[in-house]
């Protein structure tokens, strides 16, 4: 389970970010990080057990677009939780995404600029 007190730690660094970034936002980045996990896998050494430095260009442009948020966050996001969202088990704490989210993500991954860079994890999300 992801405890508060751990994550509240790993933002402690990034003081202005817990002023710029709200807990739906938060909770959001979270989720999609964790089910981008295997795309964001692809960046790393096959026998690394630690998380990238910077997420791939793509995949932050993408997390940004559907947080509705500037790159400069997802990249401090990243930088703070990418030890809790790569080692952690989150999948208890994972909800599904909402409609709303859901739709957010297919708008965005369906804008990328060449068609080898579209994100097909976001298709995945097709409610059951």
């Amino acid at each position: 389970m992801l405890s508060l007190s751990l994550l509240f730690s790993a933002l402690n660094h990034e003081q202005d970010l817990l002023d710029r970034c709200s807990f739906e936002t938060l909770d959001f980045f979270i989720r999609l990080a964790k089910h981008l996990l295997k795309e964001i896998q692809l960046s790393v050494a096959i026998n690394s057990v630690n998380p990238p430095h910077r997420l791939p260009v793509y995949v932050q442009a993408f997390i940004a677009g559907t947080l509705q948020v500037e790159e400069i966050i997802v990249f401090q996001l990243w930088n703070a939780l990418k030890e809790i969202i790569w080692k952690h088990n989150l999948n208890d704490a994972i909800s599904l995404f909402s409609n709303e989210e859901r739709s957010r993500m297919d708008q965005v991954g369906s804008q990328s600029v060449r068609r080898s860079e579209r994100l097909g994890m976001y298709s995945n999300l097709v409610h059951i």
